[in-house]
């Protein structure tokens, strides 16, 4: 059986890895993980046997992996979908996602509450507060009806109580008084047709007695002739 030397997999990707011992007839297997500060995530760390050795076809190649630095990156003012992407190239995730109304573009990252430059373990989440924009005050509801409608579509309203005056001048000139309700009016009434406060419908004074329907009726004096004698 035929023997082949083993080439370096280490900094390659898992992926690149398997494509460089395919052709050899060797397999690959990820036998472990672990953080690394320099090493992105998903690269070759360790191999075993070691780069040089001769293998015989069928041969397996367990390799440690990268999962990443672990390190937190600054995300202030970052706009989100970016954040995530900076956390998985880190080994981390984005955690739970907090909104508040802010001046910033909508999208952009406000606060994390992990702060940058700490290491957090593998996988770890990072939550983060994001700016969905500046509050704006609600709209007003749409009329359902257009402003240059006619009148007869327009909700009937009561018509507004016409305000009536009247002058009340007791005993001549004298302060006008202004009655703007019905029963001012009523009372602006009968103040006009009382005959002792108009000077303009006063009238005598007629002495009379009640008739039988309850009216008064004046006396008449009449002249009684009588025949006189004229001498003796």
């Amino acid at each position: 059986m035929e023997a082949h030397r083993l080439p370096s997999l280490l900094g390659r990707t898992v992926d690149t890895a398997a494509q460089a011992v395919v052709p050899l007839h060797f397999g690959v297997i990820v036998a472990g993980y672990r953080q690394d500060l320099h090493a992105p995530v998903g690269v070759v760390l360790a191999q075993d046997p070691a780069p040089g050795r001769f293998l015989f076809a069928r041969s397996v190649i367990q390799l440690t992996v990268s999962q990443g630095s672990g390190i937190v990156p600054a995300m202030r003012s970052m706009p989100v979908h970016k954040a995530a992407q900076r956390l998985e190239e880190a080994g981390l995730r984005l955690g739970r996602v907090y909104y508040l109304n802010d001046d910033s573009a909508p999208g952009t990252v406000l606060e994390q509450f992990v702060p940058p430059g700490r290491q957090v373990a593998a996988g770890g989440p990072v939550d983060v507060m994001v700016s969905v924009g500046p509050d704006e005050p609600a709209a007003a509801p749409a009329s359902p009806i257009p402003p240059d409608a006619p009148r007869a579509l327009l909700p009937d309203a009561s018509p507004a109580r016409p305000q009536i005056a009247a002058s009340i001048q007791p005993g001549g000139e004298g302060a006008v008084q202004s009655l703007t309700d019905r029963e001012g009016c009523c009372r602006a009434g009968r103040a006009s047709d009382d005959r002792s406060t108009n000077p303009e419908r006063k009238r005598p004074q007629v002495r009379g007695q009640p008739a039988d329907d309850g009216r008064t009726q004046p006396d008449v004096y009449r002249s009684e002739h009588r025949d006189v004698p004229t001498g003796p």
